[in-house]
């Protein structure tokens, strides 16, 4: 079993062509082009999904992959979860293999079917940043479930070797001059979504997990929140979900910008690429009507800067 860190990020069309071009300038170890295709398994009744276990057999090339994620979990937005992978002959599952693995023990295998699918064209470069390896994987396709069908532009950062400050150091690069949205929704939840299992916490819920926060939990509850509305948003086109990113970002502003000593950290660009944000939030909840509104997808420099500063601060506290 291996233990995957990584940092995702959704960006725009525009923002994965920049993106491109920006990490392959930087000291590259490797980089190729692969398209994946990749099927997703479940059990009828969606127990993998309960589970928060993802199953797929993915097709890399001429290869064959079966691989299972375990639920993991995600501090300040950084994610860390069990991953088992397996080469297999063809696109078809392997149960034995399964048996190696973390995989729960009331689920009966034989029960599992196609759930959906995931195809996309990665660029996958491979960096010696700073003292650490870090893997980009840069992707553009789609999701597709029920006849329906998602986009994906996304961006992820998988710490392979050194240090964890190293994935914020190049997340924080890449807002220097590229748009993007801190994303806590993987592709095999949009999958789920599509097929209308996904379960969401609503904007009340999100905005309450803000606002009652002790003052240990403020900022990681804060993070939480702000990018679970804003993942919600682009989801469902749901403009109460904005109103909670809203909300959320007010709480940053008087509970921690205007106490920011109390928490040990001084930076005096935060109130201002907060206060930048909710002024585009508000100019996006008068227009958002499209479930996949672009806008959010891509997010912005100002938000990007933020959470990173903060999920940065949440991963060396704890």
């Amino acid at each position: 079993m291996a233990t995957e860190i990584e940092l995702k990020c959704t960006t725009s069309l525009p923002g994965l062509d920049q993106a491109r071009k920006l990490f392959m300038a930087l000291q590259v170890l490797d980089s190729k082009q692969v398209t994946l295709v990749n099927r997703y398994y479940d059990t009828p009744d969606f127990q993998l999904n309960r589970h928060q276990v993802a199953l797929r057999v993915r097709k890399n090339n001429d290869q064959f992959i079966q691989t299972l994620k375990t639920k993991g979990e995600s501090t300040g937005g950084l994610h860390q979860r069990g991953e088992w992978e397996w080469l297999v002959p063809t696109d078809s599952l392997d149960l034995n293999l399964l048996q190696d693995a973390s995989w729960p023990a009331d689920i009966d295998a034989n029960l599992l079917k196609p759930a959906f699918a995931t195809n996309f064209d990665r660029t996958q470069i491979t960096l010696e940043f700073n003292q650490s390896e870090i893997e980009v994987a840069i992707d553009q396709g789609e999701v597709s479930s029920s006849g329906q069908m998602m986009p994906l532009y996304e961006v992820e950062f998988e710490l392979k070797r050194g240090k964890v400050a190293d994935l914020f150091a190049i997340a924080r690069f890449m807002a220097e001059t590229i748009p993007f949205q801190v994303s806590d929704v993987s592709k095999g939840e949009r999958g789920y979504f599509l097929g209308g299992v996904l379960s969401l916490r609503s904007a009340a819920e999100l905005l309450s997990l803000a606002n009652q926060s002790t003052a240990d939990a403020i900022i990681s509850n804060c993070i939480e929140s702000w990018v679970a509305a804003l993942d919600a948003t682009y989801l469902t086109g749901d403009v109460e979900y904005l109103a909670t990113a809203i909300g959320v970002i007010d709480r940053l502003l008087v509970s921690i910008v205007e106490n920011a000593a109390d928490f040990g950290f001084h930076n005096p660009q935060l109130a201002d690429w907060l206060t930048k944000e909710r002024d585009r939030l508000d100019k996006v909840a008068s227009r958002t009507r499209e479930r996949f509104d672009q806008d959010i997808a891509q997010g912005s420099q100002e938000a990007a800067n933020a959470l990173i500063f903060l999920m940065e601060y949440v991963t060396e506290e704890s």
